[in-house]
């Protein structure tokens, strides 16, 4: 490999390393509380067939 090559090989090899240690630029992050119950609007929020205080999920 010629010396003039190195540098971009290396800017290059630089450039997927942060990216795929950075993920993508401007990716929201995973709301991961989205399927939650809300235990006191009468609504089965998370989908398992249960509402507010029958859900298992609720404190009531």
């Amino acid at each position: 490999m010629s010396m003039s090559r190195v540098p971009a090989l290396l800017l290059v090899l630089l450039g997927l390393a942060l990216s795929t240690a950075c993920g993508q630029i401007g990716e929201e992050p995973v709301d991961d509380t989205s399927d939650a119950e809300d235990c006191d609007n009468g609504v089965d929020d998370d989908g398992d067939g249960a509402v507010d205080c029958d859900d298992s999920d609720c404190d009531c």
